[in-house]
């Protein structure tokens, strides 16, 4: 997903300028032919394995345990500043700050250049048995400093350093984050998943519905203060549900503890 986020806007800026959209929506199209020719030759059908046909929690009795509902409402929050961040930047660089089509380019290759490291970093943390909820938080704690500060750039350059909080940033919240639903929810992989993929489609829905408004309404700049103001919102939602959580969430209590709201 990193690579591909390193190439292709560099790769976008390039087709936009020499083809415009018709080029942009073409190559698209071309890739979507590339992908579906890859899963028919190369992908195997296979049924699901003996842990996949465990019979999952329904998502609405999980969220009645206040500690989820809030890690779940606090990720809603970060990806309605995501949906946000990705629309606001590349708008703000041609019509606030005077930039062009390749400054776009760069600006969305410099932050998953940096993050292939993180995620190898962050990664290799959890693995070694790093408590995933103190890296969540710090990830929404880069989340701020990164929104509050793309709100006082003057110039499309001074963007570029700041992708790598940005980098930092996405690494945390989609690297580990399945995993941080996971250990939460033992033997519910699935479910766990779901959470996320949910609070995503939620957040960014959220995101979308938002951004018209506050972009015509009050300008580009105060997208961005904010998306640091929803991001601390984030921040206090995790820090509150963070005692009961990570004292109390084991491979062992997980299950029973859902099955007993």
């Amino acid at each position: 997903l990193s690579l591909a986020w390193t190439v292709g806007p560099g790769m976008g800026a390039w087709v936009m300028v020499r083809y415009s959209y018709r080029g942009i929506f073409l190559a698209c199209s071309s890739l979507f032919l590339v992908f579906l020719a890859v899963v028919w030759r190369y992908i195997p059908s296979l049924p699901p394995n003996a842990e996949a046909r465990i019979n999952p929690v329904p998502l609405a009795r999980l969220l009645r345990r206040p500690d989820l509902l809030c890690y779940f409402s606090a990720f809603v929050l970060v990806f309605v500043c995501m949906t946000m961040g990705i629309m606001n930047l590349p708008l703000m660089i041609l019509q606030s700050l005077g930039g062009n089509e390749e400054q776009v380019g760069i600006t969305y290759s410099v932050a998953p250049f940096f993050e292939l490291p993180f995620l190898l970093l962050f990664g290799l943390a959890a693995a070694k048995g790093g408590k995933p909820g103190p890296m969540i938080r710090l990830g929404v704690i880069i989340g701020v400093a990164y929104y509050f500060l793309l709100s006082m750039v003057r110039a499309p350059w001074q963007i570029y350093p700041l992708q790598i909080l940005s980098a930092a940033m996405i690494a945390v919240l989609s690297g580990i984050a399945i995993t941080f639903f996971q250990n939460y929810i033992p033997n519910q992989p699935g479910t766990a998943t779901n959470l996320y993929t949910n609070a995503n489609r939620v957040g960014s829905t959220a995101g979308y519905l938002c951004y018209g408004s506050l972009a015509t309404g009050f300008g580009h700049r105060v997208v961005f203060l904010v998306c640091a103001g929803v991001c601390v919102a984030a921040f206090l939602l995790l820090w509150l549900a963070r005692e009961k959580h990570e004292a109390t969430a084991t491979p062992d209590t997980g299950i029973s503890r859902v099955a007993g709201v």
